[in-house]
C-alpha cells in the first residue's frame, strides 16, 4: 500500500510576541489576510477558553472546497487544530508553536494528515508548503508595521 501521509513544517521569525501572534491567529474572521482562503468563525470558543481558542470552529473555503476546522488547544505557547471529517486531509492536525526570542518570535507551523487517494501526495505537500510560507511571510509583514 502506498504511503498517503503528509507532514509539512515551516519555520519563520516574526517581529512580535507570542501573545500578539496568538491573538492574531485566533481572530478567525481576519485570517484571510494571511491565508489563501476565505475563513469565517462559525462557533466561538468554549466558556473559559481564550477568545477564539479551544472549541472554536471556522469554516474554510479554499480552491472550491469547504471544510470545518476546530481549535483543540490554544495557549501562549501553541495553537492546535484539526479538520472535522476526512477532507482535504484525513486525520488532519495543525500545530503552531511559538518560541520567544528577544523582541521576536520563532513560529513553527506543522500540518500532518493523510492525503486523499485521487491526489498525489507530493502535490498536496507542495501546496501546503507554499501556502504556509506565504502565510508566514504575510504575518511577518503585518507585525513589522
Amino acid at each position: 500500500m502506498k504511503n498517503r501521509f503528509v507532514d509539512v513544517t515551516s519555520i519563520h521569525i516574526i517581529p512580535t510576541t507570542p501573545t500578539n501572534l496568538l491573538t492574531t491567529l485566533l481572530d478567525h474572521n481576519q485570517l484571510s489576510r494571511f491565508f489563501g482562503a476565505s475563513i469565517t468563525e462559525i462557533r466561538p470558543a468554549m466558556a473559559g477558553a481564550v477568545k477564539g481558542g479551544k472549541g472554536a470552529q471556522r469554516l474554510v473555503s479554499m480552491l472550491g472546497f469547504k471544510f470545518i476546522e476546530e481549535i483543540t488547544d490554544a495557549s501562549v505557547d501553541k495553537i492546535e487544530y484539526a479538520i472535522q471529517g476526512n477532507f482535504p486531509l484525513k486525520d488532519h492536525r495543525g500545530v503552531i508553536e511559538f518560541y520567544p526570542c528577544d523582541a521576536h518570535t520563532v513560529i513553527r507551523y506543522q500540518i500532518i494528515g493523510l492525503v486523499p487517494r485521487f491526489l498525489p501526495t507530493f502535490l498536496m505537500a507542495l501546496i501546503i508548503r507554499r501556502d504556509l510560507k506565504q502565510a508566514l511571510k504575510k504575518l511577518e509583514v503585518f507585525h513589522a508595521c
